[in-house]
């Protein structure tokens, strides 16, 4: 009978050891995962911002293509335009030229040196651009400035606050790889003393 209680409690303490050593073995295996996961997209976040500052110009560039292509296929995105244009109150990608000579979005009765009534200005008692208004070009009835400039300038405005958001967001990053390397540490030299 103390024979087979012996027994027992013998495998019971190596499964006890067993999972002790799986436990540490996959705790210390996630958590070195989690360290290089997290160092990799730090590096990524890095590349991403080093790539945007060097590619700037021709980001902007590509800003000013792709706004281009969505004033030549206007009516497709015709509601997301003419909120740009109203909300940041500009017009066309560069200036409002960039609609001139644009027919597809152009009616029978709207010439090709025209503008979509949401380049209008506002009339203020009514806070909406009378209809038509597109028509007649002056300083007065239209935004002359466009949009991709008013875009950069929002940008230009908030650098320092996304800048700092992105740095805030890289510091935790290295504070978590660090304490996850620190874990690892711990737990291998606990490992090691038992």
């Amino acid at each position: 009978m103390f024979e087979l209680i012996y027994m027992f409690d013998r495998c019971q303490l190596q499964f006890s050891a067993m999972a002790v050593l799986m436990y540490i073995f996959i705790y210390l295996f996630f958590n070195r995962q989690f360290a290089v996961i997290l160092f990799i997209i730090f590096i990524i976040e890095l590349a991403s911002g080093i790539a945007a500052y060097v590619l700037k110009d021709k980001i902007h560039k590509q800003l000013i293509e792709e706004a281009h292509t969505v004033i030549k296929e206007y009516p497709k995105d015709k509601k997301a335009v003419d909120d740009l244009q109203k909300k940041l109150q500009c017009c066309g990608a560069e200036n409002y030229t960039d609609w001139f000579g644009n027919t597809k979005w152009a009616n029978s009765t709207a010439p090709n040196t025209s503008v979509p009534d949401s380049c209008c200005k506002l009339v203020p008692a009514t806070k909406v651009p009378p209809h038509g208004c597109g028509q007649k070009i002056s300083k007065d009835t239209i935004y002359m400035e466009g949009c991709v400039k008013k875009v950069e300038n929002i940008i230009k405005k908030n650098v320092l606050i996304i800048g700092g958001v992105a740095i805030g967001i890289g510091f935790a990053q290295i504070i978590g790889i660090l304490f996850a390397c620190l874990l690892m540490k711990g737990i291998k030299h606990d490992y090691e003393v038992m």
